[in-house]
């Protein structure tokens, strides 16, 4: 079996919609066939103009605590976190699939961002994949754990619950294929 390296991408940002202003970004590669998380890329970006901050997203992080995170030494201008972010997944080598717990928030925002810097992202619009449907199919309503909101933690959770999805189908297509089939398979 070939071994594939798949990344999923989190954002946190101060609003729902592109052009909000993303505050951190965070991306963990991984191998779906071994279930293997690998690398870890985590920046905290400096908000600015000209992107929004949403009073109802700033209400309910503070409700729930899960904001602010300390701005630091470390904290990056969007441009060249998205800079950090193509050489981090060029230094992965071929990435099969990018993926995010949704698809309209992540990829949406961080394009809007790109367009901002006037880059190009480094992914091909047909590898950008929705973990949220290959959970829902895989599990139908049932919830996947409670997310902590920052993201770093969501990405590699929503990895993990990624992987548990793709696993329980991969079972389920097993379970459906006959006995004759699965011989053949091996």
């Amino acid at each position: 079996m070939t071994r594939t390296t798949h990344v999923m991408i989190d954002i946190e940002a101060l609003g729902l919609r592109p052009g909000a202003a993303i505050i951190e970004l965070a991306a963990c590669a991984f191998c779906p066939e071994t279930g293997q998380t690998g690398e870890l890329l985590e920046l905290l970006i400096e908000p600015h103009a000209p992107f929004s901050a949403d009073l109802e997203t700033l209400a309910w992080h503070a409700k729930r605590g899960s904001w602010p995170r300390s701005l630091s030494d470390s904290t990056h201008a969007i441009g060249s976190a998205l800079v950090e972010l193509e050489c981090w997944l060029g230094s992965l080598g071929t990435v099969d699939a990018l993926w995010s717990w949704g698809a309209t928030y992540d990829f949406p925002l961080l394009q809007a961002a790109y367009d901002f810097a006037g880059q190009a992202p480094p992914w091909k619009y047909w590898q950008c994949r929705c973990a949220r449907t290959v959970w829902q199919v895989a599990f139908g309503d049932r919830k996947h754990a409670v997310r902590s909101h920052t993201a770093v933690d969501d990405a590699l959770d929503s990895a993990a619950d990624l992987m548990a999805a793709m696993g329980s189908l991969r079972m389920h297509a097993r379970a459906m294929t006959p006995a004759k089939d699965q011989a053949n398979d091996q």
